[in-house]
Protein backbone atom coordinates (compact mmCIF):
# COMPACT_ATOMS: atom_id res chain seq x y z
CA UNK A 1 0.00 0.00 0.00
CA UNK A 2 2.76 2.18 0.85
CA UNK A 3 4.40 1.88 -2.67
CA UNK A 4 1.23 2.54 -4.48
CA UNK A 5 0.56 5.82 -2.17
CA UNK A 6 4.31 6.46 -2.90
CA UNK A 7 3.82 6.24 -6.79
CA UNK A 8 0.87 8.25 -6.89
CA UNK A 9 2.62 11.38 -4.87
CA UNK A 10 5.55 11.08 -7.30
CA UNK A 11 3.25 10.69 -10.01
CA UNK A 12 1.22 13.75 -9.18
CA UNK A 13 4.33 15.97 -8.19
CA UNK A 14 5.85 14.89 -12.28
CA UNK A 15 2.50 15.69 -13.55
CA UNK A 16 2.43 19.35 -11.48
CA UNK A 17 6.05 19.95 -12.25
CA UNK A 18 4.84 19.80 -16.21
CA UNK A 19 1.81 21.66 -16.20
CA UNK A 20 4.03 24.72 -14.37
CA UNK A 21 6.78 23.89 -17.05
CA UNK A 22 4.40 24.45 -20.18
CA UNK A 23 2.03 27.40 -18.17
CA UNK A 24 5.52 29.14 -17.61
CA UNK A 25 6.90 28.23 -21.53
CA UNK A 26 3.29 29.61 -22.76
CA UNK A 27 3.73 33.22 -20.55
CA UNK A 28 7.22 33.79 -21.77
CA UNK A 29 6.06 32.79 -25.03
CA UNK A 30 2.98 35.25 -24.75
CA UNK A 31 5.41 38.17 -23.61
CA UNK A 32 7.50 37.71 -26.69
CA UNK A 33 5.01 38.28 -29.16
CA UNK A 34 3.49 41.05 -26.75
CA UNK A 35 7.24 42.66 -27.25
CA UNK A 36 7.07 42.04 -30.99
CA UNK A 37 3.98 43.21 -31.90
CA UNK A 38 4.60 46.34 -29.30
CA UNK A 39 7.83 47.30 -31.62
CA UNK A 40 6.21 46.84 -34.80
CA UNK A 41 3.44 48.88 -34.03
CA UNK A 42 6.51 51.50 -33.13
CA UNK A 43 8.05 51.05 -36.04
CA UNK A 44 5.00 51.58 -38.07
CA UNK A 45 4.08 54.80 -36.64
CA UNK A 46 8.08 55.82 -36.90
CA UNK A 47 7.66 55.17 -40.63
CA UNK A 48 4.52 56.92 -41.31
CA UNK A 49 5.39 60.15 -39.03
CA UNK A 50 6.30 62.71 -41.98
CA UNK A 51 8.69 63.89 -39.39
CA UNK A 52 11.37 61.56 -39.47
CA UNK A 53 13.66 60.82 -42.68
CA UNK A 54 12.51 56.82 -42.23
CA UNK A 55 8.67 57.75 -44.03
CA UNK A 56 10.37 56.89 -47.16
CA UNK A 57 12.11 53.44 -45.34
CA UNK A 58 10.45 50.28 -47.57
CA UNK A 59 10.76 47.39 -45.96
CA UNK A 60 12.21 44.08 -47.79
CA UNK A 61 9.04 41.54 -46.50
Amino acid sequence: MKIVVTLLVSFAILVLGYVAYVDAQTKKRQELIKVVEDAEHSLNTIQHDPRTHLSSYKPNH
